[in-house]
C-alpha cells in the first residue's frame, strides 16, 4: 500500500515540472515555425524576384539575339553583294588586262612596220633621229604610253607629208663608186631621188647620208 501511494505522490510532482517543459517545448517550436514560416516566406520573395529577373535577362538576350541575327542577315547581304562585285571587277580587270595586252601588241607591231618604213625611206637621212624615238615603243614588257602612241602617229604624219614634196637641198650622199661626197639632192616623194655634183649627175644607186 505504500509503494503505490509513494507513485502517486511522485506523479503529483512530477506533473508541474513535464507541463512547464512541454510549454517551454510548445512555445519553442511556435517559435522555430514562425522563423521557418519567415524563412520560407523570405526564400519565395527571393526566388520570385530571381525569376522575374531572370525573365527580364531572358527578354533582352532574346532581343540581343534578333538584333545580332539581324545584323548578320544584313551583313550576309552585303557580303553577297561585294562578292558579285569583286567577280564582276574581276571579269572587268580581266577584259582590261586582255585589252592592255592587245593595245601593247598592236602598238609593237605599228611601230615595228613604222620602223621598216623609216630604214627604207629616202628622207630618214634628213630626219636620222627619227628612228631613235620608236625604240621605247619597241621594248617588249613595256606597256606604250600616250606619248608613245603620239610619237607613232606623228611620224607616220610625217611620212605622208614628206611622200608628197618635191624638195631640192644640199646634203651628204654615197655616189655611184660609193665615196660620200656632197651635192644637190632631188627628192620627188618617196619615190625617186637624184643628186647633182660638179661632176656628174645621177638619179640611180642614190645612199643619202645623215648629216656630219
Amino acid at each position: 500500500m505504500k509503494y503505490p501511494l509513494a507513485l502517486f505522490l511522485i506523479l503529483l510532482m512530477a506533473i508541474p515540472a513535464y507541463g512547464r517543459d512541454m510549454r517551454k517545448a510548445c512555445r519553442k517550436a511556435e517559435m522555430d515555425h514562425k522563423a521557418s514560416l519567415s524563412e520560407a516566406k523570405a526564400s519565395e520573395k527571393r526566388i520570385f524576384k530571381d525569376r522575374e529577373s531572370l525573365k527580364g535577362e531572358i527578354l533582352r538576350l532574346e532581343s540581343e539575339k534578333k538584333s545580332l541575327n539581324k545584323d548578320i542577315t544584313s551583313m550576309q547581304n552585303e557580303f553577297n553583294k561585294l562578292k558579285k562585285k569583286e567577280k564582276a571587277l574581276s571579269s572587268q580587270k580581266s577584259k582590261i588586262e586582255m585589252d592592255m595586252r592587245e593595245l601593247t601588241g598592236t602598238a609593237r607591231v605599228t611601230a615595228r612596220d613604222l620602223e621598216s618604213i623609216l630604214k627604207q625611206s629616202f628622207f630618214t637621212a634628213r630626219f636620222p633621229g627619227r628612228i631613235d624615238l620608236l625604240e621605247p615603243s619597241l621594248k617588249k614588257g613595256r606597256f606604250p604610253g600616250m606619248g608613245d602612241f603620239k610619237t607613232i602617229t606623228d611620224l607616220f604624219f610625217q611620212e605622208m607629208s614628206l611622200s608628197g614634196e618635191v624638195i631640192l637641198r644640199k646634203g651628204s650622199f654615197v655616189d655611184r663608186s660609193g665615196v660620200t661626197t656632197d651635192g644637190d639632192i632631188l627628192t620627188i616623194g618617196k619615190f625617186s631621188a637624184a643628186y647633182k655634183t660638179g661632176k656628174e649627175c645621177c638619179e640611180k644607186d642614190l645612199l643619202l647620208t645623215a648629216p656630219g
